[in-house]
This record gives structure tokens, sequence and C-alpha cells, in this order.
């Protein structure tokens, strides 16, 4: 079976939660390929939001007047 082939890749994730260190940490163990960045929810920026092409939140994407070039928002609380 041929490896499977995706139109998007996350190359650099954000992490909006408290616990983001050590959710980093547990990613980049594992995916030693992605760029992981991340800071308290409520703290994130457009500049940051602009770096990343991946949010992963708890609850919902910020609430910025733009999401960057995030293209792929993951919510664990779903």
């Amino acid at each position: 079976m041929p490896p499977l082939s995706l139109p998007f890749a996350p190359k650099r994730v954000l992490l909006g939660t408290t616990t983001y260190e050590q959710l980093a940490t547990f990613i980049t163990a594992r995916r030693s390929d992605l760029d992981v960045r991340g800071a308290p929810f409520l703290s994130i920026t457009p500049d940051q939001l602009g770096w990343a092409d991946t949010f992963v939140g708890f609850k919902r994407p910020p609430a910025a007047t733009s999401m960057g070039n995030v293209r792929w928002v993951h919510c664990t609380g779903a």
C-alpha cells in the first residue's frame, strides 16, 4: 500500500494552552520534524498566528481579526 498523501502537512504548530511547554515537549519528542511553539490562550498574538500553519487549542480559535497563516485549527476539547 503506498503512503498516504495529504494535501496539507503541518510544519509550524502553535499551541494555545497554559500547559504549552509540556505539550510541546511531548509532541517534539515524537515528531522532531515539527516546529512547535505555544502561549497561554489569551496571550496568542497576531504575529504568532502569522508564523503558524496549525493552531491547537482546547476551546476555540483565538479571538483575532485574522488567523494569519493558519490552515488547520484543531480543537482538543471537541
